[in-house]
């Protein structure tokens, strides 16, 4: 009787270790994978090798904001993608900038990427930039 019921408490331990082990796993993929953001500018921005730490971006973002793309489907987008974003110049007389910025974590790297775009009051997107950092251990 007391043999069946330690192994019954060793059972219920080896359980509750393996489960909290499991959550650990899964909470460290959530955080990591951000899987409810469709990362689709992060991707494009991701593309290609580092030669240093520091990349600029641009080029890769014309594609993804072309001439002429409205404000609010740029905001969308980079939104969709993790992006927090500010915007200046919004009541000095000039063409509005916005400026996005998102950091990724992996497991021993950390990534900012940030977006600057120009929108003209009534020509859509006129100018854009990027850049992205890559540090690892």
């Amino acid at each position: 009787m007391r043999l069946a019921r330690l192994f019954r408490n060793v059972l219920l331990g080896a359980g509750a270790v393996v489960g909290a082990l499991a959550a650990l796993v899964i909470g460290w993929w959530v955080y990591v994978t951000e899987p409810w953001y469709d990362g689709e500018v992060i991707r494009q921005l991701r593309s290609g090798t580092y030669d240093a730490p520091w990349r600029d971006e641009t080029l890769r973002l014309v594609t993804l904001f072309p001439d002429g793309m409205t404000g609010d489907s740029a905001r969308s987008l980079l939104r969709a993608s993790g992006f927090s974003c500010t915007q200046a110049n919004a009541d000095a007389g000039k063409d509005p900038r916005l400026t996005c910025v998102r950091k990724t974590h992996s497991l021993f790297c950390e990534s900012a990427y940030t977006v600057d775009l120009t929108i003209g009051r009534d020509r859509g997107l006129t100018a854009r930039s990027g850049n992205s950092y890559l540090a690892c251990l």
